[in-house]
């Protein structure tokens, strides 16, 4: 929940969210208008990967197949490599949501 997030001691760098809406609002958020994505920011995560809205499990496994298959150190570079994998799911699967996820930071 948001509240356990931010009652983290530390966040990891990198926070990959990859169930449906996990950077919208939250309702039943313990903070108005607060979301998983935001919350993991607030208490110092670099940065987060997250969805607006609800998405075929087939697609999240698919994105985030492309995203994990090259594994890269810095944040630049995961961004860079989530940017690829949108732009694969884009030429490979134009009908899918892909572009529900979003790499956000601070």
């Amino acid at each position: 929940s948001v509240g356990d997030i931010l009652a983290l001691q530390a966040a990891p760098r990198l926070v990959v969210l990859s169930n449906c809406n996990t950077s919208g609002v939250l309702e039943a958020a313990p903070v108005a208008d607060l979301s998983l994505a935001a919350a993991f920011l607030l208490v110092g995560a670099e940065a987060v990967i997250g969805t607006t809205r609800p998405l075929h499990d087939q697609t999240e496994a698919l994105l985030m197949s492309r995203f994990y298959a090259n594994p890269v150190q810095l944040l630049g570079e995961v961004e860079e490599a989530f940017r690829h994998a949108q732009l694969s799911m884009a030429q490979d699967h134009p009908g899918s949501d892909w572009s529900s996820f979003r790499f956000i930071t601070l």
